[in-house]
């Protein structure tokens, strides 16, 4: 992470952690860490909840190893219901 700017290189980071499958308060443990402001800013925790890696497409032959397998293939188990309640939690 940089220490520099409007964190854009810890919220990449952030839904680099999402496909990892880490759960929200390790991600806003992580990022505050690393940020200026050392905290989360609403709509950062917002942006990070609302991350839908079901919208990137990752082509099985050039992903990095070290992605998981749900990274690449993520599971139908997700529903939209469940993104769109994580922003309500917030507000």
């Amino acid at each position: 992470h940089c220490m520099d700017a409007a964190n854009k290189t810890g919220m990449v980071i952030a839904c680099l952690r999402t496909l990892q499958h880490w759960n929200m308060s390790a991600i806003v443990s992580e990022f505050s860490r690393y940020t200026k402001k050392k905290i989360m800013e609403d709509e950062d925790k917002a942006f990070v909840s609302m991350y839908n890696p079901r919208n990137l497409e990752i082509p099985r032959e050039t992903a990095a190893s070290w992605l998981p397998a749900a990274a690449i293939e993520v599971p139908s188990s997700i529903s939209v219901e469940e993104d769109t309640s994580k922003i309500a939690e917030l507000q």
